[in-house]
């Protein structure tokens, strides 16, 4: 993802990643062990709303330091919600189809 949308690589961007990373194993690990999916992703996007908001204003800022991180913290983000909305929810689906 990030090779397409043209965002430049700084240890920022790599502290970006990681953060990323974290806050998908978190809400991963929300998700199986409730039962209630749509409940689980609304708290959690609704919680992580001041990270979007300084992410999308770090895109902005000249210098390429912050504006990586900001990059890859958006395009990460945005991945999270839309991997685990259709492939992560999926999966949970078909195991509990196989627990009945």
């Amino acid at each position: 993802m990030l090779r397409y949308t043209n965002v430049v690589l700084t240890i920022e961007g790599f502290l970006a990643i990681a953060i990323t990373l974290i806050l998908n194993y978190i809400l991963v690990t929300k998700l199986v062990s409730k039962a209630k999916q749509e409940k689980i992703y609304m708290d959690f996007f609704i919680k992580i709303i001041p990270l979007i908001i300084t992410a999308i204003t770090f895109c902005f800022i000249g210098w390429m330091n912050i504006s990586s991180f900001g990059m890859v913290m958006f395009w990460g983000i945005f991945l999270i919600m839309v991997y685990n909305a259709i492939i992560t929810n999926s999966l949970i689906k078909i195991q509990k189809g196989k627990e009945k």
